[in-house]
């Protein structure tokens, strides 16, 4: 015949209980009529519960704003170029100025 099946709440009091008695796992599975096995794993799974993941707000700071490219000739003319421009087109427009 199975044992009657016994809720979670039941096994988190059970192992309460057996905590604060101090004795062996052992001796009071056997005391209460349970598996060793089957306390000991109510055991565990009451730890794992009590090391439950928190969730913690994090702040992604925004990268700072590119300041983009500076040109000056010798000859005294100067092009601001934006960051976000696209290399291939940087290149003609250097090509263009020799």
């Amino acid at each position: 015949m199975a044992s009657p099946r016994i809720s979670s709440s039941a096994w988190r009091e059970r192992v309460a209980q057996w905590r604060a008695s101090g004795t062996a796992l052992q001796a009071d599975a056997d005391e209460h009529g349970f598996a060793a096995a089957r306390l000991n794993y109510w055991v565990k799974y009451v730890e794992r519960e009590g090391q439950s993941t928190q969730l913690v707000p994090v702040r992604i700071p925004q990268p700072a704003a590119a300041a983009g490219l500076e040109l000056r000739s010798p000859t005294g003319w100067t092009v601001r170029v934006d960051p976000r421009v696209e290399p291939a087109w940087l290149a003609a427009l250097l090509s263009g100025l020799r």
